[in-house]
């Protein structure tokens, strides 16, 4: 069977010809391993940013890896990757259907796009990623769309609130009412409600929603016995009753056991897209990719 083993660090100390060949040798395996239909193979999944690192560090000696590159980031569905200046027409075209111009030109990868279109196809989704694998994106990419006009946010911290607060104020411009602490009441138009569990579990202005976000569900677990996970538990059945739809966030879920007349039905997606990396690069080879 095929691996792809490579020692990053020791790469990196290759020059001319000896890091042409090292470059080619990972591209042809994880190729192979895409081919084997294992295109969600973790070894994979990173070495396409490690090759686009590797791209920036030494533009001139890896040029002419650019356009392989590229094609190796559309095949294993990381389209963030793709370098839409040196990629063939059809990559290329991907990278152009998957970039959203109102959040900035941020290009999405395969497994987001999945969770987003079960989303706008009005399904309810829990999604089992790892912790950077870009989920407060599609949190902004659905509120983007504007088909959302009101809309709950369960957030585990106080902090995570304010990041998400300030995020949506900057990317939004005051499209919507961002409701946070309980002396606010929502108005007439959109209205986004951000709140840990203690805090929506009381409001009174909340009426119907249109869609319920909760970072970490995993935390609903009654098992947990902990305080929190009751109040959670309550404060998510109260959204669920006045809600649309929804959408459950959170990392290393295996399965999500319901019972057989649970009232609500819903998609389970879990992936291993990918553990992003902060990867500084000089070369326009690299779309940065969003953590959250």
């Amino acid at each position: 069977m095929t691996t792809l083993a490579a020692d990053w660090k020791e790469i990196h100390k290759l020059e001319g010809a000896e890091l042409r060949k090292a470059v080619f040798g990972v591209v042809q395996r994880a190729s192979q391993l895409l081919q084997a239909s294992e295109a969600d193979d973790p070894t994979v999944l990173e070495a396409v940013p490690r090759l686009v690192e590797l791209m920036g560090s030494r533009p001139d000696e890896l040029a002419s890896f650019k356009e392989l590159i590229s094609a190796l980031a559309r095949a294993s569905g990381l389209w963030n990757y793709i370098d839409r200046e040196s990629a063939d027409a059809t990559d290329a075209l991907i990278a152009e259907a998957v970039t959203a111009d109102e959040l900035g030109g941020v290009t999405f990868h395969r497994e987001q796009i999945i969770a987003l279109n079960t989303l706008l196809s009005g399904k309810n989704l829990i999604l089992s990623a790892p912790t950077s694998f870009g989920k407060s994106m599609l949190i902004d990419a659905l509120l983007a769309t504007r088909r959302y006009e009101r809309v709950a946010i369960v957030l585990p911290t106080i902090a995570l609130l304010d990041e998400f607060r300030r995020r949506l104020l900057s990317r939004f411009n005051g499209a919507f009412q961002l409701v946070m602490h309980p002396s606010e009441k929502a108005g007439a138009g959109p209205v986004v409600f951000l709140g840990t569990q203690e805090r929506l579990i009381h409001r009174d202005d909340l009426g119907y929603l249109d869609l319920t976000v909760v970072d970490e569900f995993y935390k609903l677990d009654p098992s947990r016995k902990d305080e929190r996970s009751v109040t959670l538990n309550a404060a998510v059945y109260r959204l669920l009753k006045r809600s649309k739809q929804f959408f459950f966030l959170g990392p290393n879920i295996d399965n999500v056991a319901v019972s057989a007349d649970a009232r609500w039905r819903f998609e389970f997606l879990k992936t291993r897209f990918p553990l992003w990396r902060s990867i500084p690069s000089t070369s326009k080879i690299f779309r940065t990719s969003v953590s959250g």
